[in-house]
């Protein structure tokens, strides 16, 4: 103790030999060495953060404590001690042995025992410390997967710190080709207003990704992160699900070993519908597209054989109500049907994650997927000899050298390929190259095992990326948009940068219509006041761009908004897509209706089953609920929020969800 020898040993005289009597402890002394304990555990607990009033009162309240308890011990304890070291009886080496060996298990004891000890100390004071953030951008279809994971790591972190997590990993998605710009760009406040702070981590699904990343970084003067290493921590096979109910449509086929065009042919053939997550904003999009447009040699089908290809993806989703979205809406609108009969390209751990809430949305357990009576939600994974492996790969991104965030990011990607850690990710769905495949990964939810599963192809070079691309690009079905601008009084709203919303709209405009192909048929239309008004007639996208470039300037704000008549013209104007082109109105709003004279009930009614899908990009105070969020539900639209600086941006995405 600090204060013994602080003190020294007490003064008098040693007697050579100690009665019984001796060794019983008095009370009194029990009670200042007790003191003296608190004071030194005061003392432990507050000397590593001395930057406040409260932290500096606590240590020196313990110092006072064991001062006193120090200048109280005079009592024969020490002396005891110090009779029996330098009694007559023992030998020189022995004391010195019984010394040096005392001291060596006090100190031992003490650097043992001090840091668990303050560390259980302050949280009985202070609870659980606030732990690291670990923020995490996935891709859209794997944020809930990777949520889960997390929420394992965290229990993982928790266990070795008396219960408290010591990193809170944050998951959210971000679009590849989003990722890769904004961390080229330093993650910009644009960025941040539209995903949220800088992620520590990067989780892709294609290699591509992280080599785009690494060129732009390599490319750009700007200050920017660092890639800190990345590894594959998982993979899933890219497969066909087809409903339990539709599988004897492909006439026998075999679900291993024909590819993906002969698959693809016999599900036409059979009637069978065939949907896929949109390509440009997802890795397994992008995946699916090149299998659909695949020949049986493993080439590219020529442009007239994929633009008929598409047609029949684009016929499928609009027959069976399938929005343009990634592979989780995909699955959700799947198991939503009665009698599902259109099958998905997803990845595996996709399809075994939607059977297992298929058999478990229900109030009861229903049959699992391989037995007789296997829920019609059911979807039956075929592995066809050329398909590819999904794989994914972790990276952590360095911002500010050896910080608290880099360190935690480090320790969550070597936790992921510890047997703990890969248990975790099995147990998501996700196949890993050092643990046995799991239940989710059983002919119970679909899903296949065998040699034939492990032989999958790695993802395609850039050079195909490239080319799969192009003639998707080629292959889209035409269009014909109305663009309706809101031109009422709100949108003349000063945003970020001194621009009115009107005029933030209005460049967002240009922008959409450099995303329509030169064949598809576009309109300008603006509508405030008591009225609709055309800008820019229907015609070729050139020749509408060029007029738009001419008088958008010239639009004022002012007026109330007619937002319910604007719409139900709209989709009137537009009219029913059909297997060449498709049908849609896009809608800048700055709020609600503020007209009248149609309730949101008649604007229901009014475009319900016009084959028109209405997208809508909520500006300012406007919102994606209420009446919005009913009317993109009913014309299988979306709904997306631009923030200040973001119209063009948010319109990009809408125009790609579009574009399939």
């Amino acid at each position: 103790m600090v204060g013994l020898w602080v003190h020294g040993f007490p003064r008098g005289k040693v007697s050579s030999t100690l009665s019984t009597d001796e060794h019983k402890p008095e009370r009194s002394q029990l009670g200042w060495v007790a003191l003296m304990m608190l004071g030194e555990i005061l003392m432990a607990l507050s000397a590593n953060s001395l930057t406040s009033l409260r932290a500096w009162l606590q240590f020196i309240g313990g110092a006072v404590l064991v001062a006193a308890g120090g200048s109280q011990l005079r009592a024969p304890v020490l002396s005891k001690l110090r009779r029996w070291v330098s009694g007559r009886s023992r030998r020189l080496w022995t004391r010195m042995v019984a010394w040096t060996a005392g001291v060596a298990a006090a100190a031992a004891v003490v650097w043992i025992g001090t840091p668990p000890a303050v560390a259980y100390g302050r949280f009985l004071i202070y609870g659980c410390e606030h732990p690291i953030e670990l923020r995490v951008a996935t891709p859209p279809d794997d944020v809930e997967l990777y949520r889960e994971v997390a929420d394992a790591y965290e229990r993982h972190t928790a266990e070795e710190s008396l219960g408290c997590p010591t990193t809170h990993v944050a998951v959210y998605p971000v679009a590849p080709e989003r990722a890769v710009k904004g961390l080229g760009v330093g993650w910009t406040a644009d960025y941040v207003r539209e995903y949220g702070p800088h992620p520590d981590v990067l989780i892709t699904t294609a290699p591509s990704d992280l080599a785009r990343l690494r060129q732009t970084l390599a490319d750009t003067d700007r200050r920017h992160p660092v890639v800190d290493g990345d590894r594959e921590i998982g993979w899933s096979p890219l497969v066909l699900g087809v409903p339990v109910g539709a599988v004897d449509r492909l006439g026998g086929i075999d679900p291993n070993a024909a590819t993906w065009h002969d698959l693809l042919r016999a599900a036409e053939a059979g009637g069978l519908g065939v949907v896929r997550p949109y390509p440009t904003t997802t890795g397994i999009g992008l995946l699916a597209t090149d299998a659909l447009l695949s020949t049986a040699d493993r080439g590219l089908l020529p442009a007239a054989q994929a633009r008929v290809r598409e047609r029949w993806v684009g016929r499928s989703a609009d027959r069976d109500g399938f929005p343009l979205a990634p592979g989780p809406l995909l699955l959700q609108t799947h198991r939503a049907r009665d009698k599902p009969s259109t099958a998905l390209i997803v990845a595996e751990q996709a399809l075994v994650r939607s059977n297992a809430l298929t058999r478990t949305d229900a109030r009861v357990t229903l049959p699992n997927c391989a037995s007789a009576e296997a829920p019609p939600g059911c979807l039956i994974a075929y592995y066809p000899s050329d398909t590819f492996r999904v794989r994914h790969t972790f990276a952590a991104i360095g911002w500010n050298g050896d910080s608290p965030a880099a360190r935690a990011a480090r320790a969550f990607g070597d936790w992921l390929g510890t047997p703990q850690g890969q248990a975790a990710l099995n147990d998501t769905g996700l196949r890993t190259n050092d643990a046995e495949a799991g239940e989710l990964l059983s002919r119970h939810y679909g899903a296949l095992t065998g040699p034939h599963v492990a032989a999958m192809r790695d993802e395609p070079d850039a050079a195909r990326e490239a080319a799969v691309r192009a003639l998707h690009d080629n292959a889209q079905r035409t269009g014909r948009v109305l663009l309706a601008l809101d031109t009422s009084e709100r949108m003349g709203t000063p945003e970020a940068g001194g621009r009115t919303r009107l005029s933030a709209a209005s460049g967002g405009v240009m922008a959409a219509l450099d995303l329509l192909g030169p064949d598809d048929v576009v309109g300008l239309w603006t509508y405030s006041g008591d009225g609709v008004r055309p800008l820019v007639p229907f015609g070729p996208r050139d020749a509408v761009a060029e007029a738009a470039d001419e008088r958008l300037p010239d639009l004022s704000a002012a007026g109330t908004t007619p937002l319910h008549r604007a719409v139900a013209e709209g989709v009137a104007a537009v009219g029913p897509g059909d297997e060449r082109r498709i049908g849609a109105l896009v809608v800048l709003a700055g709020g609600d209706d503020t007209a009248g004279g149609m309730t949101a009930a008649q604007l229901l009614d009014a475009v319900r089953g016009q084959d028109v899908r209405v997208f809508v990009i909520a500006m300012g105070e406007a919102a994606c609920a209420s009446t919005f969020a009913a009317l993109t539900r009913a014309t299988d639209g979306a709904c997306l929020h631009a923030g200040p600086g973001s119209v063009d941006r948010a319109l990009t995405d809408l125009f790609r969800q579009l574009w399939g």
